[in-house]
């Protein structure tokens, strides 16, 4: 596997360019500024890839333009253009078309100036995202000269297994190490440790699930074979017994295949945990090829933000531990608490988080705030919380416990409002009536709490005892101090300086920590400069040695913010580092101080939700840009197909009920659609780019795509449109894959439920009925935009993918003029798998305007 420039020196990529007319076979080669030569140009030896100026006069180009053909000697996927041109060039737009295996030139993306205009900037991104080995760059010209100071292309070849997060070090050889069917045993050293132990039956159970077969695991005797064996321990281990001398890096490992044999050597649980999962990838392939993996993570701290789960969630959080977070290189899980867990020794607090929760879902009281994110607004038991921490440190990661205090505790001041942070005012105010005026939760809940009243240190510390007599943190705890927005105003500090509040709370909250040996963690925000808070000077009123959470990055985009931090000596972490809108992530981790990154969920703790809010796409994506050193924003639609690819398989194992369509002895069923007088008001460019005919196999699956359906609210102005369809079944499935898309987009608000713009309604032969909401952001999105397309705008940073997890692209697709197209596979579990479906209806629903595209209906039966 490659990914990067298709013109760098270690590029497995090799090709010729040459200069065209534009759209003829004729040359057209450089004249202001020559290249090397005229014709089949080597990739490295030409000036266009080595930034060289390549340029022609206007005069020979007028408004017409000019062709640069490359040719490559493979298939790769390109992921983007990318052109750099002098300063007054004269660019009209850039085209880019491709072909694959001799077919016919097609667009695949364009970059176009306002109308009348040319494209003045220096730098021109054209996005690509399409597999191809013949490529076309068209420079249509606007009458002036055009000059090209470098020119890039960056793709990737998967002509080797796949393997994600990237691995630092790959060399893959011609041949075979083992295959499936040779492997029959797991050797580990006589005397394993615990960490070997628990790692050789970690992968014992992942390849029965992968591969369906039982290897046995022997420990090492003097005259032990290693034919078809895997040799699985520690360095340490190994070293003793003078059989391999590989030393991993920490959390890192080295796997090597030879012939007949695999090693798989690891610097500690986490290399040997790591190091397994890599090793399920290889044998995804059905086996392991010659080859030699050494691997170790870029950073200290990878974790992710979520709060407790709800007690039903358990065996979710669970799956997402065993089969995200620890294939993915996760190392850490801050574990926010409030007040989700049981308090024996403030049992008030227990009371008013039950109590205000219950109101807020009852509709009397505005939600409370972190309330459904943790524990779903109900309390665990400390042994549940226990129990969920010791599995996860089973798998190698640390919890580090977040206590909420001095701001966000509206879980404390809820119990014990006599602490609470409010100005004098607010104090005298009677009640609230919700029967007559309608409070913020702002007011309603107070959000801090006094940090001059001795109370509130007596409360919060016994919060901490539990917490951490529960936790047993191994070095750090979590201790928020974010958007501390009412400090300095109740009658005993409105005369005190806001900076030396914080500063007071936050080293007795230190010192208090230090008395345990326990480190400290805490959000940065309050000691920036570049925000409305009244507090940065308390920057240099508290030890060095807390680690500080930057993330109000995303409210100055266009600012390194951490500078301030890492200046006064504070290391850093990456908090709220969502990879859809991060930016200069490659220069900023690289400075000294950044010890790690986060992404944070702020949403309930389950399957629906993670999935709706485009966390577990983020979750996958961050991980690669936490754990691999050559990490490029420019490589981003690379990554995503490498995602895309594994989602089924990652959606199977977190369900907890595998999805049908990924079952290798599956059957597919295509349903044959009625016929439909509105299919010409289905978009034109997506039924020619959609290819309709009778059956498609798309993903392993089969699809038949010869009757498209077109429904549309009956709200919309078009009211002789269809609102339902309905067609008929008569059959019993597994599962069905709903193909659809969106005829046009729908408002996404954030931090709310998705709006349901469709339904299928499934009838049974015994009268009962299923109805599946078609959500838009969901499970379904306008066919114009292409997956996992990051929602940029800030108003999206919590949730800045849509229709990423619960639907899968099966069609993926370019119009005539290179704009993208999406269509997506929803796959409904059938809960009823013993009943015939008759029929099932497609209706538009709601107040929008956009239709549903129903292109196939596929049935599955395992």
């Amino acid at each position: 596997m490659y990914i990067g420039s298709i013109a760098a020196k270690d590029s497995v990529i090799k090709g010729v360019y040459r200069y065209r007319k534009r759209g003829v076979d004729i040359p057209a080669p450089p004249d202001l500024y020559p290249d090397i030569a005229t014709e089949n140009i080597d990739l490295l030896s030409g000036n266009l890839f080595k930034g060289e100026k390549t340029g022609w006069r206007w005069t020979n180009l007028l408004d017409v333009g000019v062709d640069i053909v490359i040719d490559l000697d493979r298939s790769c996927f390109v992921d983007r253009i990318i052109l750099r041109q002098e300063t007054g060039s004269g660019i009209g737009s850039v085209e880019v078309l491709a072909s694959s295996n001799g077919n016919e030139l097609s667009y695949a993306g364009r970059a176009d100036a306002a109308t009348g205009q040319a494209l003045e900037q220096s730098l021109i991104t054209v996005i690509v995202g399409t597999t191809l080995d013949k490529l076309v760059i068209r420079l249509n010209s606007y009458f002036k000269n055009i000059v090209i100071t470098s020119l890039d292309v960056i793709a990737a070849v998967f002509d080797t297994p796949v393997i994600y997060p990237i691995p630092r070090i790959m060399e893959i050889k011609s041949g075979t190490a083992i295959t499936t069917t040779q492997l029959d045993k797991i050797l580990l050293p006589k005397n394993a440790l615990e960490d070997t132990l628990f790692a050789a039956e970690h992968l014992k159970e992942k390849l029965l699930e992968s591969i369906g077969k039982k290897i046995a695991i022997e420990f090492y005797e003097q005259n032990s074979s290693f034919e078809n064996a895997l040799i699985v321990g520690l360095s340490e281990e190994w070293e003793a017994l003078n059989i391999l001398s590989e030393k991993p890096k920490k959390e890192g490992f080295v796997l090597i295949g030879k012939k007949g044999t695999v090693y798989l050597i690891g610097a500690d649980r986490n290399g040997l945990l790591y190091g397994s999962e890599k090793l399920l990838s290889l044998l995804e392939n059905g086996q392991v090829p010659l080859c030699k993996i050494d691997d170790y993570p870029r950073m200290q701290f990878r974790g992710i933000h979520t709060g407790l789960p709800p007690r039903e969630e358990i065996p979710f959080f669970k799956r997402f531990i065993r089969n995200v977070l620890v294939p993915m290189g996760y190392n850490t899980v801050f574990l926010e608490f409030a007040g989700g867990m049981r308090f024996d020794r403030r049992p008030e607090i227990t009371r008013a988080w039950i109590e205000g929760n219950k109101k807020a879902a009852e509709g009397k009281w505005p939600p409370f705030p972190h309330g459904s994110m943790n524990a779903g607004g109900s309390v665990l038991e400390k042994s549940e919380v226990a129990d969920l921490v010791a599995y996860a440190r089973l798998y190698g990661l640390d919890v580090i416990p977040e206590v909420q205090s001095l701001s966000h505790v509206q879980y404390i001041t809820a119990a014990y409002p006599e602490i609470a942070e409010i100005t004098e005012e607010q104090s005298k105010r009677d009640k609230y009536d919700l029967n007559k005026e309608d409070i913020p939760p702002s007011e309603f809940y107070a959000h801090s709490y006094c940090a001059s009243n001795e109370k509130s240190y007596e409360i919060i510390y016994d919060i901490i005892d539990e917490i951490v007599e529960t936790v047993k943190p191994k070095e750090y705890v979590h201790m928020g101090h974010d958007e501390v927005y009412q400090i300095g105003i109740c009658p005993v500090c409105k005369s005190l300086d806001p900076a030396d509040l914080l500063a007071k709370h936050i080293n007795r909250m230190h010192d208090y920590l230090a008395k345990k040996n326990l480190k400290m963690m805490i959000w940065g925000d309050m000691l920036h400069d570049v925000t409305r808070y009244k507090t940065p000077s308390a920057i240099d009123k508290i030890p060095k040695d807390i680690v500080l959470l930057d993330f109000i990055w995303y409210f100055h985009l266009d600012k390194d913010i951490e500078d301030r931090l890492l200046g006064r000596g504070f290391k850093v972490i990456m908090g709220n580092m969502y990879s859809s809108h991060y930016p200069r992530y490659e220069s900023r981790i690289v400075k000294e101080g950044m010890i790690g990154a986060q992404v944070s969920s702020w949403c309930r703790f389950d399957e629906y939700t993670l999935g709706m809010m485009g966390k577990i796409f983020d979750f996958l994506y961050s991980a690669n840009m936490m754990w691999n050193d050559t990490y490029t924003e420019k490589a981003r639609r690379i990554y995503t197909k490498i995602i895309m690819d594994k989602m089924p398989k990652i959606r199977s194992q977190i369900h907890g009920e595998p999805m049908p369509s990924t079952a290798k002895t599956k059957k597919s069923v295509p349903l044959r659609l009625p016929d439909s007088q509105f299919t010409t008001d289905i978009p034109e460019e997506l039924l020619k780019s959609v290819n309709i005919s009778r059956v498609q196999i798309l993903n392993d699956v089969a699809f038949d795509l010869s009757k498209p359906q077109f429904v549309l609210s009956p709200a919309s102005a078009q009211k002789v449109l269809p609102a339902a369809v309905n067609i008929s079944v008569d059959q019993k499935f597994d599962s069905i894959v709903f193909l659809h898309t969106a005829g046009i987009n729908v408002r996404i608000p954030s931090f709310k439920p998705l709006f349901k713009i469709g339904s299928y309604t499934v009838h049974y032969e015994d009268g009962t009925k299923e109805t599946i909401p078609i959500e838009y952001g969901g499970n379904i999105l306008v066919w114009s935009k292409r997956f996992a397309e990051p929602m940029d705008y800030p108003y999206y940073r919590h949730e800045g993918y849509k229709a990423t997890y619960p639907a899968y692209p099966y069609i993926q697709s370019k119009t005539p003029s290179g704009k993208d197209v999406t269509c997506y596979g929803y796959e409904w579990i059938n809960p009823h798998k013993d009943k015939t479906i008759r029929s099932i209806t497609l209706s538009a629903e709601g107040d929008f305007d956009s239709s549903v595209i129903l292109l196939a209906i596929t049935g599955i039966v395992m």
